[in-house]
């Protein structure tokens, strides 16, 4: 399929009050299809069928040296992903034999492998355990483990889910697990915060697929909503 995406243009002379209409992103030459896409404030990433990863647009988590391509421009690595999910400056893949990587510009202290801050290039979370699924906020990112165990990374108050009742910005430079034995089945990290799906938890308003699930957002400790 050919990838699109919406495009509102705003200035401080005038607004046009054209509705607007979805713009579609060159191919490649190869004709590229597409399986996944994630977009942020300031650009976007995209999966195609064959899990390689593609981004654009004026972020930290292109790829190449001006960090501004108009159209996808593909990673430089060899890992497939079967999910990719970027931030304001930093982007995170789930290979496909369930290894994380992340790219693009660390607000804290690394991209999750303990040493490195930035780089155009994935590399890989220091995490021994397969994950499921990973998710970017502004300065930090979470993960869950294959058992539904919450892990966090980055820079933060709140949004890391450690327990610690703080206002003082805490750094994680590799995955710490989140204060909680709940297990979850999905996780969203935001700006400064956190929220994930419990997979076992009943009677909060949360229903899929026929069970009660709770919902819990971290933010000074592990709170239940």
């Amino acid at each position: 399929m050919r990838l699109t995406i919406c495009v509102t243009l705003l200035t401080l002379a005038a607004c046009d009050s054209t509705p607007p209409q979805p713009i579609v992103i060159p191919d490649d030459p190869g004709q590229t299809v597409w399986s996944s896409i994630s977009v942020d404030g300031n650009g976007a990433c995209a999966l195609d069928v064959d899990g390689a990863a593609f981004c654009w647009g004026l972020q930290t988590v292109c790829n190449n040296q001006a960090c501004s391509d108009p159209v996808p421009r593909r990673l430089d690595t060899p890992v497939r992903f079967s999910m990719i999910d970027i931030g304001s400056i930093q982007g995170c893949g789930l290979s496909t034999t369930r290894e994380v990587y992340c790219w693009g510009t660390a607000h804290g202290p690394s991209l999750g492998d303990g040493v490195t801050r930035s780089s155009v290039t994935p590399v890989r979370v220091a995490f021994n355990r397969p994950a499921k699924t990973v998710s970017v906020g502004f300065a930090h990112a979470c993960l869950l483990d294959d058992q539904g165990t919450a892990y966090c990374w980055g820079d933060g108050v709140w949004a890391l889910g450690d327990g610690i009742d703080s206002n003082f910005i805490r750094q994680y430079s590799t995955p710490s697990p989140v204060a909680t034995t709940l297990k979850f089945e999905s996780i969203a990290a935001g700006v400064v915060h956190t929220c994930a799906i419990d997979v076992n938890q009943a009677g909060h308003r949360s229903r899929s697929a026929g069970r009660r699930r709770a919902r819990h957002c971290l933010r000074l400790r592990t709170v239940l909503l």
